[in-house]
C-alpha cells in the first residue's frame, strides 16, 4: 500500500517536471495553448493567424496574398501534401511546409 502511494506521487511530479520543461508548453512559452498549426485546424471553421514563422521574404510573400496576423482564414481542404484555404474571397493552396509554419487560433 505504501509503496502504490508512492509510486502515484512520483508520476504526479515527474509529470509536472516534463511538462514544465516542455519547450513546446504553451505555458513555458507564453503562447496560448489553443494555438496550432495550420495543417492541424479544423476543416470549415473560420480561425484567425497568431503567428508567423517564417524569413522576411516569405511573410512579404504571405502578406500580398492576404495571410497575416490577425487575419482570419477558413481551411477548405487538409488532404495530401497541401491545405487550401479560404482567405478573404479567394482561395489558396499552401503546401506542408508553409502551412506547418503558420499558427491560428
Amino acid at each position: 500500500m505504501f509503496f502504490g502511494k508512492w509510486f502515484a506521487k512520483a508520476n504526479f511530479i515527474i509529470a509536472g517536471l516534463f511538462a514544465n520543461a516542455n519547450p513546446l508548453c504553451g505555458a513555458r512559452r507564453g503562447r496560448r495553448k489553443k494555438d496550432m498549426p495550420l495543417l492541424l485546424a479544423p476543416i470549415g471553421q473560420e480561425v484567425r493567424i497568431v503567428k508567423i514563422i517564417a524569413d522576411e521574404r516569405t511573410k512579404k510573400h504571405l502578406a500580398n496574398l492576404g495571410i497575416l496576423v490577425d487575419a482570419t482564414v477558413t481551411v477548405l481542404s487538409a488532404s495530401g501534401g497541401s491545405t487550401v484555404c479560404r482567405v478573404k474571397e479567394g482561395r489558396l493552396a499552401l503546401d506542408r511546409n508553409v502551412a506547418s509554419h503558420i499558427f491560428v487560433a
